[in-house]
């Protein structure tokens, strides 16, 4: 994982500028919420560049929609699990098991 926050790290990567982490600073302080968010909100990033700096920056890899099962495969798979499915809908993740025994996890908000 790297160290960088999110803004150095995207600063780095070409993603943004200076300007761009100042004024999402500043939006950040006046109405709360994440530097990310309020990169998007500025217009300074796209959500698709913010997901990827994350991925970089946590290590942590993302899935093509092609690479998730059909619905009623994740609810298979959730309902045999120990936590009951009300569980998943309520941290808003899903998990499954691939066909080589790996197991997978999404998660609308991953922090």
């Amino acid at each position: 994982m790297n160290s960088k926050l999110i803004g150095q790290h995207l600063l780095s990567a070409g993603k943004i500028t200076e300007d761009d982490i100042d004024r999402a600073s500043h939006l950040q302080e006046s109405v709360g919420g994440r530097f990310g968010s309020a990169l998007i909100k500025l217009g300074a990033i796209s959500e698709d560049h913010l997901l990827e700096g994350l991925s970089e920056q946590l290590d942590l890899p993302t899935l093509n929609e092609s690479e998730i099962p059909a619905t009623t495969d994740l609810f298979a798979f959730m309902s045999s699990c120990k936590e009951s499915f009300d569980w998943f809908l309520s941290q808003e993740t899903a998990i499954w098991e691939s066909d080589r025994g790996e197991l997978y996890c999404v998660a609308r908000d991953v922090l």
